[in-house]
């Protein structure tokens, strides 16, 4: 569930928002919210995908929001297709001399390349209720995080300890509370994401709640749509090293380097796995998105993980037209030399798109292939930038680092870079590499 607060009455469910501490988080693929921003009519939709695992009569959820929401029901097809269009992927296409059989590494032996009643609290209002498709929901206003944590608990919300001043940044800043539970005749079956519109531009995640009961690096992942391109504003931006990514392995190994690129720039970022025109609705088969398209061409995805100690600061996004789109399609050249015999000790090297060469070693390398190119894995990222109010700040350049790791790796490969086709010296590369990064900073 999303990173916001998820309460219960018995058995309070984990994920994103937080649960009895005596219950065990629920590790998950990924929390997601999708943006919508109209500047023209100055709103905002924010839509939440609901994950839920526990009794129905258990299931209960409150988001603050900058104000005053109309509530709607979102749907998970929006989501299913926004993620398959949107997924990256690492390929490394096959580019081989002489007559090649599969590779093989360790034991792999082919990989392919490719109710709210009376209260005694009067500093809380109620703002409104309704009915909202499966969910029974009511919109607070609170002067305190004590009047609210009081009425959350009259109404028979099970809140963990220590919430009160997790609560009261939302409270001081004048913020509605959604306050949601499913509906006496709907079952867990019923949940579908949720949907909230409010006035303003303001697109923001109230990750602090979250920290109550988070599970380490937990995934987040934003879709933005509008006209242009959106940014992290109160966060930074990462892009990551794709030298350290295992190619053979289709990019098996991206969790792990795009959690440690985070980590690098400070915990507080994000990374864009996806920016340009929307997919096409023919592709998702939903009216929804249809009208979303229509409204907003523009699509944006971020993706960060973060642990308890680093929700400190909720993140903000914020529209950049300057920046150019970014693609979620990665490519690489794998070359294998075989002219000479015995394809299974053939040497294989891989071409970057950014022209830097890595040597992989003999074909029959035992190990997996993420362990082939565990020693470029010390730099997972190459750029930190500063993306807030509009400026492009490079924060921090680990371009330097990345090329040292490679030449070492190389360095350190029985074969060297016999097979490679490149006309000049592996190290001239480094050179080049520098010169191409240069003029691809705007590529965030």
């Amino acid at each position: 569930m999303l990173p916001f607060l998820l309460l219960s009455s018995a058995a309070l469910a984990c994920g994103g928002l937080f649960c009895s501490p005596t219950v065990a988080p629920i590790d998950q693929a990924a929390e997601e919210i999708l943006f919508a921003l109209d500047e023209e009519a100055g709103t905002v939709e924010m839509h939440i995908a609901i994950q839920w695992e526990g009794k129905s009569e258990d299931f209960a959820w409150i988001l603050p929001v900058p104000d005053e929401p109309e509530l709607f029901l979102s749907s998970a097809t929006v989501f299913r297709g926004l993620q398959l269009l949107t997924n990256p992927s690492f390929q490394a296409l096959g580019d081989t001399r002489g007559r090649c059989g599969p590779i093989r590494l360790g034991c792999r032996t082919d990989l392919a390349f490719a109710e709210s009643g009376r209260s005694t609290y009067p500093s809380v209002s109620v703002v409104g209720e309704e009915q909202v498709g499966p969910y029974e929901t009511v919109t607070l206003k609170a002067d305190s995080s004590d009047a609210l944590i009081g009425w959350l608990n009259e109404h028979d919300y099970d809140l963990p300890p220590n919430l009160e001043p997790l609560l009261a940044p939302y409270v001081a800043s004048d913020a509605h509370f959604v306050a949601m539970r499913l509906s006496a005749t709907a079952d867990t079956g019923d949940i579908e994401p949720i949907g909230l519109r409010f006035s303003g531009s303001t697109m923001s995640v109230p990750i602090q709640l979250t920290a109550v009961a988070s599970v380490d690096d937990m995934p987040i992942r934003i879709y933005i749509m509008a006209d242009h391109r959106a940014v992290p504003d109160s966060y930074l931006h990462v892009e990551i090293n794709e030298a350290a990514i295992d190619w053979i392995g289709g990019g098996a190994n991206y969790a792990q380097v795009l959690s440690a690129a985070v980590d690098t720039a400070g915990g507080q970022a994000f990374v864009t796995e996806f920016a340009g025109p929307a997919p096409s609705s023919d592709n998702v088969n939903d009216p929804l998105y249809d009208d979303l398209v229509a409204k907003h061409p523009y699509l944006t995805r971020l993706i960060t993980t973060l642990s308890a100690d680093e929700m400190t600061l909720d993140p903000t996004f914020a529209i950049n037209a300057d920046l150019p789109d970014v693609s979620n399609r990665h490519l690489a050249t794998l070359e294998r030399d075989c002219r000479g015999g015995g394809d299974d000790s053939a040497p294989m090297t891989l071409l970057l798109d950014d022209g830097r060469i890595i040597d992989l070693g003999p074909s029959n390398y035992r190990g997996t292939a993420t362990q082939l190119v565990a020693d470029l894995q010390g730099t997972p990222a190459l750029f930190v930038h500063d993306l807030a109010g509009q400026t492009d700040a490079l924060i921090a350049d680990f371009s330097i680092d990345a090329q040292e790791d490679i030449e070492n790796h190389n360095a350190a490969q029985p074969t060297g870079c016999s097979c490679a086709s490149a006309p000049f010296p592996a190290s001239l590369f480094g050179v080049a590499f520098l010169v191409l990064v240069a003029g691809r900073r705007r590529r965030r």
